[in-house]
């Protein structure tokens, strides 16, 4: 494998935090402006894994070939393409299917021990639930995160606003494929635009062959009519600092014995805190990397009022 630069590493996992979310904003609304569903729709694109195409992109260190699932990316690869590192792209077809012909291995190696898979798509429905079946391959040495996101986009703001979030972290677990599930919460009571679908593999001992194969994904049947919190009503919060590094202040009219729910972008719920009276809380924020996550502040009634909270930890 031809050595690369530090920095090319250090740049692309720098420049990759800080575009991910204005990424995913423009992905978006350059879909709605091509796919406009006619009729209450929610379907994801190729969730069997069955249609794949080459695409090429000219690099800065030439040309880029790669053979992806039609409707699928991978935002480990981005920057990839733009270097011409096509060793980078750790996504690769596998006959080793759960049904069908094909599905997805995200497989990575000693060099770049993490993979990850993303699908962006039109959606104005709730759908309850996403699953499908996974398998982890080789040393089963990493673990995996799936996570689904529903939003709205906002042209007044030019931000895309939180409807639904769900996550789950997938484990080893015996040789065949295993079925997975991820319930949807919905911190909204607004119907989605667009969502997307992510999924990561990470191993700090990834070797050739370890990695995850993901197969029929799909959304759970039914559609789910009323958010799990309703629109809030009769009070506010406002959180200091934001950006915080060790620890948040919550001020406000806060209701009695009010429940903050702490969740990453992919939806998986980090911090669950039942506070006690008073319109005053300092909450810590131990455990949490640096990023972006939502903080909801909820009532015994339902009401739940949602904010973005950024994490950072200086380098010293």
């Amino acid at each position: 494998m031809e050595n690369k630069p530090k920095w090319c590493k250090f740049v692309k996992n720098q420049i990759n935090l800080l575009i991910m979310k204005k990424l995913c904003i423009i992905l978006f609304v350059a879909l709605m402006s091509l796919v406009v569903p006619a009729h209450a729709q929610c379907n994801l694109p190729n969730g069997s894994f069955e249609n794949w195409e080459n695409i090429q992109v000219e690099g800065i260190s030439g040309p880029v070939e790669v053979y992806f699932p039609q409707e699928w990316y991978t935002l480990g690869g981005l920057f990839a393409f733009l270097l011409g590192f096509d060793d980078e792209i750790n996504l690769q077809q596998t006959t080793d299917s759960h049904s069908g012909s094909y599905a997805a291995w995200l497989a990575p190696d000693e060099a770049n021990p993490s993979a990850d898979l993303l699908a962006i798509f039109a959606c104005n429905e709730r759908p309850q639930s996403f699953g499908g079946f996974y398998k982890f391959t080789g040393a089963m040495s990493g673990t995996a995160e799936v996570g689904v996101y529903f939003g709205k986009y906002n042209a007044v703001q030019d931000t895309l606003m939180p409807v639904g979030v769900g996550g789950t972290t997938l484990l080893p677990s015996g040789q065949g494929f295993n079925p997975f599930s991820v319930q949807i919460e919905y911190i909204s009571p607004e119907i989605p635009d667009s969502a997307y679908v992510i999924i990561q593999y990470d191993s700090e001992t990834a070797v050739t062959g370890d990695g995850l194969i993901v197969d029929d994904l799909s959304f759970g049947s039914g559609v789910a009519v009323q958010p799990a919190f309703a629109p809030a009503s009769g009070y506010a919060f406002t959180i200091a600092p934001n950006p915080a590094s060790e620890f948040i202040t919550l001020q406000g009219n806060l209701p009695q014995n009010a429940q903050v729910i702490i969740a990453g972008v992919n939806g998986v719920v980090l911090k669950r805190i039942v506070l006690g009276n008073g319109n005053n809380h300092t909450i810590p924020l131990t455990g949490l990397p640096a990023g972006l996550y939502f903080i909801a502040v909820g009532s015994a009634a339902g009401n739940r009022v949602t904010q973005k909270l950024a994490v950072m930890h200086p380098q010293y």
